[in-house]
Formats: C-alpha cells, sequence, structure tokens
C-alpha cells in the first residue's frame, strides 16, 4: 500500500509542475463539484466548470478558485460552432444548427481543448462514454 501511495504522491506533483487547466463538462453534477474543489485546494490543476447559473452562484459561495463557463452564453461559443461546423460538415445544418450543438457541455468542453483554451476536458459522470468520445473525435479528432 505504500508503493501505491508513493505512486499517487509523486504523480500529483507531476500534475502540480506542469501547471494545468482542466474544464470539467459537467459542473452541475456534485461529484464534479466536489473533484473541483479537490483539484483547486490541492493545486493540482486551475479548474474550469461548465454548467449553469446555479453553477456559477455556488462557486462564488462555495468555490472562489473555481471558474464557471456556462457554455450557451460564452464569448467562445461562436468560435467552438465554426470547429465543430468546419471539421463535421455533413453534421452541421446551419450556423444556429452549429451553435445548438457547441453549447453542449461536453462538446464545448472539448472545443476549448481543440482551440488550446484548456488543456484537457475530463466527462462521464453523467454523460456516456461514447458521448465523451464521440466529443472528443469531433472536436479535437485522433491526433
Amino acid at each position: 500500500m505504500i508503493a501505491g501511495r508513493a505512486f499517487t504522491d509523486a504523480l500529483l506533483e507531476r500534475a502540480r509542475a506542469a501547471a494545468r487547466h482542466v474544464v470539467l463538462a459537467e459542473g452541475d453534477d456534485p461529484r464534479v463539484r466536489d473533484a473541483a474543489l479537490r483539484l483547486v485546494g490541492e493545486r493540482v490543476a486551475t479548474v474550469t466548470l461548465l454548467g449553469t447559473d446555479a453553477t456559477a452562484s455556488w462557486a462564488v459561495r462555495e468555490a472562489p478558485g473555481v471558474a464557471v463557463r456556462i457554455p450557451a452564453a460564452d464569448p467562445s461559443l461562436g468560435r467552438v460552432a465554426d470547429l465543430l461546423a468546419a471539421r463535421k460538415p455533413a453534421a452541421v445544418a446551419g450556423p444556429d444548427a452549429a451553435r445548438r450543438l457547441a453549447a453542449d457541455p461536453v462538446r464545448f468542453a472539448a472545443g476549448l481543448v481543440a482551440l488550446g483554451e484548456a488543456d484537457a476536458s475530463v466527462a462521464g459522470a453523467v454523460t456516456t462514454t461514447a458521448d465523451v468520445l464521440r466529443a472528443a473525435l469531433w472536436a479535437v479528432g485522433m491526433a
């Protein structure tokens, strides 16, 4: 057990030293909020939660070190929509459809990674693995 703990501690130190920015796509979920608090509290990464106005209010009250973005109202929504449309034009029926698709938190999070606004995104607490993978493959691709 000590060897496992040493491995975990070493991994956390490497993550701290890398100073990465992680987007957690399912910020309305209490488990994801707890994870955000832990990551920020242990200085493992800079964290942005995607969520609703309720998530933003929670962060102001209980998690001042956690940023919150609301995809449907975010300034980067248009850029994510353009990215999705460019990467898979047959799946997007015009600019309005692209914005609706981009407003989905899992797609938006993957889009932020593709645009270089975040180093990683995490989802899957609520969203199926298949949908998380589809979003990542669409926005980021295999490379």
